[in-house]
């Protein structure tokens, strides 16, 4: 249950933790350094340094460094001409640094601490037109975060968790060739709310939950978007029919949406300022079953899931009379279904082989104009 607003109000997020450094025997540090090589000169090397700094507290440091010239060779036709070029203006030059902190008090309470920064600078390679091959579009990225995460069980049946985070996001477009209007430098202040309970009856699990969205926006020059404050409730039921089998039925309904990127509403020509958020309901249902560990197999699982999502206010690029154009259009209703398999079998005393397997049916229907040829 404690996880962040972020999480409750997403459609779908991977929640990722990362990994604590393992010492061998009584040594107080870890190195990893590794190297990759690749076509059209890539180059990424990557360490990670781990250090113990006491008895209850463990430092590691990651850094990696990608680079690639990405001029791959191409064929270019016209009639019956042939001839070989390179694709130009298409270099990859990026690095990324992470530092984790992990601090245990006591058994039951833990900080970590992260902080991360990513830059890259890259080329936008265009269209080959009358065998004119130039392209001066370059695109600079830059994303920083500082955040911090403390555990506390407070008592037998209380739990506690802080959440904080700070993030910055950078980004540069410029092509050399055309005339832009003035920039609008925007900034956008989001907040997000979350309520969440659950209730457990035995072998059912019955949870629920309120998201409070707020997205405050800025701009220093030109007309700005509305803000936006909306509530997204969801539900979940999880039903354990049998006590001694890990066997599982789900039913799930949420409300989401997804509010207009900066492209989307501050591009040039292709923005638009008056986007609505693009909002879905989703329906799920799935049954999980783990087969218990035998002379065969260490594990065994089995997902399936059926789902039904209806999306409506679609933020898509729409053609206009002479430029495309970023638009809120349709309704759209989407069926599918989802299976996956996944075993472990043990080859002796030193090895393991692990199988998984997946299986995905999605069908998405355009249902915005009856009269349509498209509907």
């Amino acid at each position: 249950m404690l996880q962040s607003a972020r999480l409750y109000a997403s459609a779908g997020v991977l929640n990722i933790e990362t990994s604590r450094p393992e010492f061998l025997e009584d040594r107080k540090w870890q190195l990893l350094f590794q190297v990759k090589g690749g076509s059209f000169g890539l180059v990424n090397p990557y360490f990670r340094y781990g250090q113990q700094l006491g008895e209850k507290t463990v430092l590691s440091v990651d850094g990696d460094y990608l680079r690639s010239d990405g001029q791959y060779p191409f064929l270019l036709k016209n009639g019956k001409y042939t001839q070989t070029e390179k694709r130009t203006n298409s270099e990859v030059d990026s690095w990324h640094t992470e530092w984790n902190l992990i601090h245990e008090f006591k058994e039951d309470k833990k900080l970590n601490v992260k902080a991360y920064y990513y830059q890259s600078e890259r080329g936008l390679p265009g269209a080959v037109i009358l065998y004119n091959p130039v392209s001066n579009e370059r695109l600079w990225d830059k994303n920083a975060f500082v955040q911090a995460k403390y555990q506390d069980k407070i008592a037998e049946k209380w739990s506690l968790q802080a959440l904080a985070k700070y993030n910055y996001a950078w980004n540069k477009y410029k092509d050399k060739v055309e005339l832009y209007e003035g920039e609008v430098f925007p900034t956008r202040v989001t907040s997000l709310t979350a309520l969440h309970a659950r209730y457990q009856l035995g072998g059912v699990q019955m949870d629920a939950s309120l998201i409070n969205t707020y997205v405050k926006e800025y701009v220093e020059s030109g007309e700005k978007p509305d803000d936006l404050k909306k509530l997204s409730p969801s539900f979940s039921v999880n039903w354990k029919p049998f006590s001694e089998q890990d066997f599982f039925l789900r039913t799930m309904y949420k409300s989401t949406f997804r509010t207009p990127t900066f492209n989307d509403l501050y591009y040039y020509r292709l923005g638009n300022r008056s986007l609505r958020p693009e909002k879905a309901k989703e329906y799920n249902i799935g049954v999980t079953w783990g087969a218990k560990r035998n002379s065969v197999w260490d594990y065994l699982t089995f997902t399936g899931d059926v789902y039904f999502n209806q999306v409506t206010d679609k933020i898509v690029a729409f053609p206009s009379t002479y430029v495309w154009r970023m638009a809120n259009y349709g309704k759209t209703h989407i069926w599918g279904a989802d299976i996956t398999l996944s075993m472990g079998i043990p080859l002796g005393e030193l090895f393991k082989a692990y199988f998984s397997g997946s299986y995905t049916w999605q069908k998405a229907v355009d249902l915005t104009d009856p009269n349509a040829k498209n509907y």
